[in-house]
């Protein structure tokens, strides 16, 4: 049977994914800028580029998550304590968008992965002219964003799990009220 308890660990663990997203995004700015600062190549000044930019997104999304989980576990605690029709009217449906738009950021993760393999495959083996300071670049720009798509998929992917059996919770929660 879901409880509190059960979706309060939800909520608990949704800020920590949040935390963990700001922490590598605020530590592959600090990789990114010692790349910058004592990277000599333009391919480490490319993974750094790389690297910048998505941890863009990793900051925006962890301080998202970071900073919503609180005032939402209050909201779905209240209202399984007090009105379970208020969990299938709102509850449900945030957590049915949360799941949908975790799905679409896993389809943009990929895509800049693949992106980032193409360049890596592109200016990295097929046109691998080591002296082209252009190439190197671009190489190191696919490097970069292909390793932070990966961490983005690992923690995104974890998060889904999270949410479906979040959602499953709710709807046997729902269940259970009803029969009441």
């Amino acid at each position: 049977m879901f409880t509190k308890e059960n979706a309060e660990a939800y909520f608990v663990y949704s800020k920590t994914i949040g935390l963990v997203f700001l922490i590598i995004g605020a530590a592959a700015i600090l990789v990114a800028g010692g790349l910058c600062i004592w990277g000599k190549t333009p391919l480490l000044k490319g993974v750094a580029l790389g690297l910048i930019l998505m941890s863009i997104f990793q900051l925006f999304f962890g301080y998202k998550e970071y900073s919503q989980s609180d005032s939402q576990r209050k909201a779905v605690i209240y209202q399984m304590s007090l009105d379970p029709e208020s969990v299938k009217n709102k509850a449900l449906i945030k957590a049915h968008n949360i799941a949908r738009l975790s799905t679409y950021a896993t389809y943009a993760f990929i895509t800049i992965g693949i992106t980032g393999l193409l360049l890596l495959i592109k200016f990295g083996y097929i046109t691998p002219d080591i002296n082209n300071n252009k190439t190197q670049l671009l190489k190191g720009i696919g490097i970069g964003i292909l390793l932070q798509s990966v961490l983005c998929l690992m923690g995104n992917g974890a998060f889904d799990i999270q949410t479906r059996k979040y959602i499953k919770g709710l709807n046997s929660y729902l269940n259970n009220s009803n029969m009441q």
